[in-house]
């Protein structure tokens, strides 16, 4: 889905939406601050892929974060093998 707020409520909607717990639901993207920190704060995993640019209003540090339910990709290649392993 596509959305134009990336945010926990934004989220919690779309889980509660589609019927999926939290701890069943993983979200892929580049941004930190839109992307990865608000599922995590929901208790959903992250898949963090970096892009080379970054919007300013985008940085953000994991500083707090449950390190434990984010994951760092180099590519998306490598994305099936990482969701495997999480099953």
């Amino acid at each position: 889905e596509i959305v134009s707020e990336k945010d926990e409520q934004t989220y919690g909607r779309i889980m509660n939406d589609a019927g999926i717990k939290a701890d069943e639901f993983v979200m892929v993207g580049n941004s930190i601050r839109s992307d990865i920190l608000p599922v995590v704060a929901l208790g959903a995993r992250a898949v963090h892929v970096p892009y080379s640019l970054t919007w300013a209003h985008e940085r953000a540090d994991l500083n707090g974060a449950p390190r434990d339910r984010i994951s760092t990709l180099d590519n998306l290649g490598d994305l099936p093998a990482l969701l495997e392993g999480m099953t």
